[in-house]
């Protein structure tokens, strides 16, 4: 290979025959050495990919001209939820010249920078992977990765002196539960890097207990000894209550539940092997307990804290089973608010700690709202978006249910100029599917409205009409918007998760082709006019679809995808997923995994439609092997269109870019897609 820069041809991919027998099937792999990370082929294979992205793209007339619409919407000043301890206010806040955020402390005479990121990063590319307060507000456990690799470092810092104390934790997860007294804190950790593979690193999640001046290798292990690899487990407890419950899960949609009885150390068997979902927040007195058990669109129920050893017992019934479903609840001193999804919109509803119903949250009939309260005391914030308005901040007394803004973004446009409508299509099977779709106002629907479907659709994830800045210049532009809800994810509970997953997962790819025919056929757009876009799982959704139907959209941006399906779960952490994918080298698992894994679909005589394939340098979830071998694939089939990939260095699964390395990213993607469906800006 030679390092050069390539015009009109992407650069020549070395096939490497590799054949491996999967029952029987002789599965035929001609870039597996684009898994190897030590080969120096691969090294020069992808900066040639990047130099011939770049030759194409960024020699685009329009591309500086989205830099320019761009740059606006994502340079405003960012403002998080606060979080309100013993008085002492806490919040990350980003100013528009800023790359990265900072974590600001109010005591409530001045507000000063607690974590600058850009400081502690140096230079890097830096994420705040978590953060918690202490209940006196004096001290921060926070955790920072660097370059996207998802493996943070937990440090402890003193609120007063913005000095760091204590020592430094390895991998640690960010599920942290202070001591009442402040000494200490509960927190789940991963082996330490170098000691186990590369696919072990974020497995073998245990629990500890650190006491504040202590190494943090003498720390006591209190729950994971001798359990499976791929335990998730998540911990919540309230100031006060005598339990931290610990929830422990190998599925994305069951849990077991266990309680460490903070004064005894014993651990207690709560909820084991029901089959169901578990949400327990305990609190002084009782535990508050949400469940999809024999309750479908799930109930929330109380427990006593003397009553927890009585399994026998008909617990109370708090909040009773609706017609929405209840996707999360949050508590304060005397009042319980619950989120519930109507058709994938937020609503929430408050009640008084009888189940009493008390009032509900103002908000428009398509919205997200998320909360952040405090169980010892009667105040919350909440924040409600749309697609067009990014999140109001109120402070709200749950007593008297007064509401006063208490954050607003500036933004640059007028939200009243655009229309948001929710919209139903069917899938193949006649099952419903709603679909946000936005755009400016006096666009006419002539069918050939440039427009950009997202779909994700998968783990349980729920799809709501969340706000999304790097949208609103293609909106601007006068393109289309669309946001697919599809089965896999839970936007209508446990059913419409499992419909899409394993030996259903078909029924997501048919989902979504049809919520594309839906747009042409409702003259939005047609399969000239058609992009379509995912990422992770939804980057699988998009190269399945593409395979699939590659009659139906122009171009696709598939980024951090899953696309080798038979390969997927042997790398970093993708065994986790086994329960939502299947397990290939169990024959019925492999029977369907076959039919619709991308890489293993692609067909040298189609015509498929042009795309753009994205990865991350340091992504310790997705491999970014997927990208490598399917952007080479498909260069070396007969196919007129164009297919380009960017491997964005120093960032992981999840972003942690700068913002300027965002606003590069962003206008790359919506070059592409304009340049493609003929948007002129």
């Amino acid at each position: 290979m030679t390092n050069m820069v390539f015009k009109n041809k992407p650069p020549a991919t070395k096939k490497v025959s590799t054949i491996e027998n999967f029952h029987g099937y002789k599965i035929a792999d001609d870039y597996r050495w684009l898994e190897d990370n030590k080969n120096h082929d691969k090294k020069i294979w992808i900066n040639q990919q990047n130099k011939y992205t770049d030759s194409i793209l960024k020699k685009q007339p329009n591309f500086n001209i989205w830099k320019q619409k761009i740059e606006p919407y994502i340079r405003t000043e960012m403002h998080s939820m606060p979080v309100n301890k013993n008085g002492v206010i806490f919040f990350r806040c980003q100013f528009p010249n800023d790359d990265f955020p900072s974590l600001i402390v109010d005591n409530g005479s001045k507000e000063k920078v607690l974590l600058d990121l850009a400081e502690i990063g140096g230079g890097e590319s830096i994420e705040l992977s978590f953060w918690s307060p202490s209940h006196d507000g004096n001290l921060l456990v926070y955790g920072i990765a660097k370059k996207g690799n998802e493996i943070p470092t937990l440090k402890v810092r003193n609120v007063n002196t913005r000095k760091d104390i204590d020592v430094e934790i390895i991998n640690a997860n960010g599920n942290i539960n202070w001591l009442d007294d402040n000494s200490g804190f509960f927190y789940t950790r991963g082996p330490k890097p170098n000691t186990v593979s590369e696919n072990d690193v974020r497995m073998h999640t245990k629990l500890y207990l650190h006491k504040l001046g202590d190494n943090f290798d003498g720390d006591e292990l209190i729950f994971g000894k001798d359990r499976p690899a791929d335990d998730k487990i998540i911990i919540d407890r309230r100031f006060g209550a005598p339990y931290l419950a610990i929830s422990v899960s190998k599925a994305w949609s069951v849990n077991d539940v266990y309680l460490f009885d903070i004064k005894s150390g014993k651990i207690n068997e709560l909820f084991i092997d029901k089959n169901a979902q578990f949400d327990v927040v305990p609190l002084p007195d009782k535990l508050v307990v949400g469940t999809n058990l024999n309750a479908p669109n799930v109930k929330i129920i109380v427990i006593p804290n003397n009553d927890i050893n009585n399994t026998a017992k008909q617990y109370k019934e708090l909040i009773s089973e609706s017609n929405m479903l209840i996707v999360s609840f949050s508590i304060t001193k005397s009042r319980i608010f619950v989120s519930y999804l109507h058709d994938a919109s937020t609503k929430v509803d408050i009640f008084d700690h009888d189940g009493n119903k008390k009032g509900k949250l103002p908000a428009p009939d398509i919205a997200n709202i998320y909360l952040k309260t405090s169980s010892t005391d009667d105040e919350i914030y909440y924040r409600v978006e749309t697609m067009v308005q990014p999140g109001i901040i109120y402070k709200m007394n749950t007593i008297s249910l007064d509401s006063k803004v208490y954050f607003v973004i500036k933004i640059n446009h007028n939200p009243d100029d655009y229309i948001i409508k929710r919209e139903w299509a069917k899938s193949k099977d006649k099952t419903k599917l709603p679909i946000f779709i936005v755009y400016k106002k006096g666009l006419k629907l002539n069918g050939k409205n440039p427009t950009i479907l997202y779909g994700y659709g998968g783990f349980n994830n729920i799809i709501s009409p969340y706000y999304m800045y790097t949208n609103m210049a293609w909106l601007e532009s006068g393109g289309v918007y669309v946001l697919s809800v599809l089965r896999g994810g839970g936007e209508y509970g446990e059913k419409w998760h499992q419909d899409g997953i394993l030996d259903k997962k078909q029924n997501t790819f048919d989902d979504f082709i049809a919520c594309a025919e839906y747009l042409q056929m409702k003259n939005y757009t047609d399969k000239e006019h058609l992009a379509i876009i995912g990422g992770s799982n939804g980057g699988l959704l998009v190269g399945a679809v593409t395979m699939q139907r590659p009659d139906l959209f122009k171009t696709v941006v598939c980024a951090v995808p899953l696309l080798d399906m038979i390969h997927y779960h042997k790398l970093l952490i993708a065994s986790r997923w086994m329960n939502e994918y299947g397990d290939p080298d169990n024959i019925q698992d492999f029977n369907y995994i076959i039919k619709w894994s991308p890489y293993h679909n692609v067909d040298n005589a189609i015509d498929y439609p042009s795309i753009y394939f994205i990865t991350s340098e340091n992504d310790t979830r997705v491999h970014p092997m997927h990208t490598y071998k399917m952007t080479a694939k498909l260069q070396n089939v007969d196919n007129p269109n164009i297919v380009l990939m960017r491997l964005e260095r120093n960032t992981g699964h999840s972003g942690s870019k700068p913002r300027s390395m965002m606003i590069d990213s962003i206008s790359e993607k919506l070059t592409f897609i304009a340049w493609q469906l003929g948007l002129k800006v």
